[in-house]
């Protein structure tokens, strides 16, 4: 399942419908290739611009499956878990990364990656806090080819908020929400954590709220294979879910810096699809520890993303 790569920064996987590779060192640390051997196209996005705020070289391989900020009412802005000191461990099909507390951050997060089947990879998220940190949320980020069609379809509820309701909609570009990623909260209290001083820079911003999701679950399908990029949390640990807009001219945003003066932001213009899933959202007092559950799928459906319900369904039913 897990094997070496010539890269001794990387482990190779395989599966009988999936392969690639996982980069387990790094700020890029995560999967920097995925295929579907029936499809035999890559999943994972390019950053053909670069993005010198981050260390980004021109022309990097993104990844998928990253754990990224750290963000709680007491921690300083910019923590990163790309970048804490980590250890490594495979066993069977399982690949365990354990994050080392820091200075800055007083945890230790255990990341679990299991193939559960040949199109599908589990991840279990165990953090434990050594110091009171409050309302934490921890983002994992994935980086998916093409911003046109890569764009994902959030579930939605509708108003009023009520069975039979609930909608596939996917964020469409246009002036009113250039510059600016989309963010769908669970609830009024999580909506609420996006705006309490977090993220740092007034009058900036750097999320539109949108409607609140029905379920925690992302579906970006390639209308050309009817292959799906699918990921699905469980409802009472995923406190909300992101992305840019589909855009078929990337030209038209413009983001702004923290004076609200136009600057040019290469992550926004950039032809891939980011997607953030933010878990937990709750104080953690000294000694506790909380786990967080997520799935990537990846596999042919059908137009009718209802489908991927039944998937949903599967994944709360397996705990």
């Amino acid at each position: 399942m897990w094997g070496e790569n010539k890269d001794k920064s990387c482990l190779d996987f395989e599966t009988k419908k999936l392969k690639g590779y996982f980069k387990t060192e790094g700020a890029y640390r995560g999967i920097q290739s995925l295929i579907h051997q029936d499809e035999g196209s890559e999943w994972v996005g390019n950053f053909d611009s670069g993005y010198p705020g981050y260390d980004i070289p021109p022309g990097i391989r993104l990844y998928l499956l990253s754990l990224y900020h750290y963000l709680a009412r007491n921690l300083p802005h910019g923590i990163l878990g790309r970048n804490m000191p980590s250890r490594l461990e495979v066993k069977g099909n399982t690949l365990q990364i354990t994050l080392d507390p820091i200075k800055e951050c007083a945890t230790t997060t255990v990341i679990r990656y299991i193939f559960s089947g040949p199109e599908t990879l589990d991840m279990e998220l165990s953090l434990t806090a050594h110091s009171r940190i409050e309302d934490l949320e921890i983002c994992l980020s994935s980086y998916t080819v093409s911003r046109k069609w890569g764009t994902p379809f959030y579930y939605l509820s509708q108003q009023p908020p009520q069975e039979g309701r609930s909608v596939f909609a996917q964020p469409q570009d246009t002036p009113f929400c250039a510059g600016w990623y989309h963010t769908s909260p669970r609830d009024n209290r999580t909506a609420a954590l996006t705006y309490d001083g977090r993220w740092p820079g007034e009058p900036y911003q750097l999320h539109i709220t949108g409607p609140y999701f029905r379920l925690p679950l992302l579906v970006s399908r390639n209308p050309k294979t009817g292959f799906a990029f699918i990921q699905m949390a469980e409802y009472d640990t995923c406190v909300r879910v992101g992305s840019l807009y589909s855009s078929d001219d990337l030209k038209i945003h413009v983001a702004y810096n923290k004076d609200f003066k136009p600057y040019f932001d290469p992550g926004l213009y950039a032809d891939y699809s980011p997607t953030y899933f933010y878990f937990f959202g709750e104080t953690f007092e000294p000694g506790q520890t909380r786990t967080a559950r997520y799935r990537m799928i990846l596999k042919r459906i059908g137009p009718d993303l209802h489908e991927v319900l039944d998937d949903y369904r599967q994944f709360t039913s397996t705990r």
